[in-house]
């Protein structure tokens, strides 16, 4: 605890109690707490003595702070309060999270099914898709910023770290974001294995599709259990970039449908021209094969309405007709009628966009 401002005991800001330290880094540490106001525990990151003194640190601290302040979804960390201490370093009361990494559980595990994967997978997809709708780029997602936490009998996933996220202007119309990929002290701006090679370039000339790259790797790493693109080191990595292809997820594991490696090597397309644009033209390549418990992530990406609440105009019914038969039902792990209907109301309305080769993944 030696390198943390703070000790267990200490109360900050009047409210919240130390209790013991869960995370440290060489920028930061994290502590649990106790609201005494509220008797709730809490999370309060703080920066370390040493990277106080780093002025891009410091910024890059604050810069979390704003994006999670703009960011109000179920799967992005909330905010609760950015305080200073005494000697005026600031910290972050931020919801408290039981769980592990997505990093810890591949670890564990190897790779995942993909029913599980497809599941995670889509509630990144909603934390990247309100963070680019507010014209932020993470620019660091990984399995270690992926935390699967406990809710209930189950999981949710939050995405962590906005710390090196490219934030739009200010009021001021000040740029918030390093344009360089290393910064002058040598923090290297995201993890070379998930970087896109615009990134790779300038972490300033990137956009949502660096994220999506990112994301590409993720899904290619939890469903096959290795990286796409191997080296040790950013100058290693953009290589192996550079000299092809990785093989098809279904070389790798077996099984594995066409239209799979299909939607996650789009993502992985160097020229970001042609690689898939947003997360939602993701999720529509994906969907087919989504479990039924993807469904809510994939109508909420798609926004649209739960099958239950559809309308039927009166002029489509039929009070006289038969019945029809009922339907086969579908094969175990295969994706629920609503996840096909969703995935077909999203192509056709992609259609207008240009989109309509999506439809072939719908078959």
């Amino acid at each position: 605890m030696s390198a943390a401002p703070v000790r267990p005991g200490d109360v900050l800001a009047g409210r919240y109690r130390v209790e013991r330290v869960i995370g440290s880094g060489g920028m930061g540490v994290v502590v649990a707490a106790t609201d005494l106001e509220r008797r709730e525990p809490r999370a309060i990151k703080l920066m370390s003595r040493a990277a106080l003194g780093d002025a891009a640190g410091v910024t890059r601290f604050l810069r979390e702070a704003r994006a999670a302040a703009r960011l109000r979804g179920e799967h992005v960390t909330h905010l609760h309060e950015v305080g200073h201490l005494e000697n005026g370093a600031p910290f972050l009361v931020m919801e408290y999270l039981e769980g592990k990494d997505l990093r810890a559980e591949l670890d564990e595990r190897g790779k995942l099914p993909v029913a599980e994967a497809l599941t995670i997978l889509f509630e990144i997809c909603e934390a990247l898709a309100e963070a680019h709708a507010a014209g932020m780029v993470h620019r660091d997602l990984k399995p270690s910023n992926v935390f699967l936490a406990k809710r209930g009998a189950g999981t949710i996933v939050k995405v962590l770290d906005f710390g090196v996220a490219k934030v739009p202007p200010d009021a001021s119309g000040a740029f918030d974001g390093e344009g360089s990929t290393v910064t002058e002290t040598g923090v290297l701006l995201g993890s070379p294995h998930y970087m896109s090679p615009e990134q790779m370039q300038s972490s300033r000339d990137v956009d949502a599709r660096a994220d999506v790259w990112s994301l590409g790797v993720v899904a290619y790493q939890i469903i096959t259990g290795r990286l796409p693109f191997e080296g040790d080191g950013l100058a290693q990595v953009a290589t192996a970039v550079l000299d092809g292809n990785p093989p098809p997820p279904s070389s790798l594991v077996a099984g594995l449908p066409p239209a799979l490696d299909t939607a996650i090597l789009a993502c992985l397309e160097p020229d970001r021209e042609r690689r898939c644009a947003t997360v939602v033209q993701l999720v529509v390549s994906l969907s087919p094969f989504a479990p039924r418990s993807a469904n809510p992530s994939i109508q909420r990406l798609l926004g649209l309405p739960p099958p239950s609440t559809r309308q039927v105009p009166a002029s489509a019914q039929r009070p006289s007709a038969p019945p029809p038969s009922a339907p086969s039902p579908p094969r175990e792990g295969s994706p629920g009628i609503s996840v096909r209907w969703i995935a077909g109301a999203a192509a056709a309305i992609l259609i207008g966009g240009g989109l309509a080769f999506l439809l072939l993944n719908l078959r």
